[in-house]
């Protein structure tokens, strides 16, 4: 059986780390990027939220654990394509380097929740500053 947002086990585990950590729904929902194909990891955040009935969302500035980072990808595609202009290319990859203690942190929150369906910050944000370029 393929779990859903809605399964117990996955709820109970969101329920968990949203009373200890303050997470923006990019980070929130990165936690569980491997349930449900066909959503950003910031939707599942919200979706989640909404399942367990949190208003109280964190904007991605004040999120523990990427600091407003999130936030950033606009801007980091913007200054890749001010950099490409100059070179001719059919395929490209996106690669970054985070900062050592937001990968601290996410390894702490990876441990302490135990979630098997997480990604790391790095995957998503080469995946989303890539969409755009």
């Amino acid at each position: 059986m393929s779990e859903t947002l809605k399964d117990k086990k996955i709820l109970k585990t969101a329920a968990k780390m949203f009373d200890k950590y303050k997470l923006c729904d990019h980070c929130f929902g990165r936690v569980f990027a491997k349930v449900q194909t066909g959503l950003t990891n910031k939707k599942r955040g919200e979706i989640l939220r909404s399942y367990l009935k949190k208003d109280n969302q964190v904007k991605t500035e004040n999120c523990w654990l990427c600091e407003g980072l999130m936030e950033e990808m606009p801007h980091f595609a913007n200054l890749i394509l001010d950099v490409l202009k100059t070179y001719e290319f059919d395929t490209f990859l996106v690669g970054s380097k985070i900062d050592e203690e937001i990968l601290e942190k996410e390894k702490d929150l990876f441990n302490r929740v135990e979630s098997e369906f997480y990604e790391s910050i790095k995957n998503e944000i080469n995946r989303e500053t890539g969409k755009p370029l």
